[in-house]
């Protein structure tokens, strides 16, 4: 029974993704999305390639660490169909708007003061 239903989904799954071949950069894009912390609505505008205002905290894996933003504009760019798309903020690439917001911040500094 569950083999059968396995097999089903496999098959279900293979005619999406040649009826949609763009549904897994689409599910990339929505996993990394989902990792600096946009809700799912606004997911949903940035695939369909709308600019999105928002104002929150968004989270960088490579920092480890929140940065909160305000009225800051996010978009979703694909320079062709053979690219996966990637996340634009503030009309830079994600990467380096957190790299910028990074430097911008004044570095806490460690060990005991005297």
């Amino acid at each position: 029974m569950l083999r059968k239903e396995i097999i089903s989904l496999k098959s279900t799954i293979t005619k999406v993704l040649k009826l949609i071949p763009e549904i897994l950069s689409h599910l990339r894009f929505t996993e990394l999305c989902k990792a600096i912390g946009f809700p799912i609505e606004i997911i949903r505008q940035l695939i369909n390639s709308e600019e999105v205002s928002f104002s929150g905290n968004l989270f960088s894996k490579a920092h480890n660490k929140r940065f909160n933003t305000e009225n800051s504009v996010a978009k979703r760019h694909q320079p062709d169909e053979t690219q996966d798309a990637t996340l634009l903020i503030d009309n830079k690439h994600h990467t380096d708007w957190f790299r910028e917001q990074h430097r911008k911040q004044p570095q806490q500094k460690r060990g005991r003061g005297i």
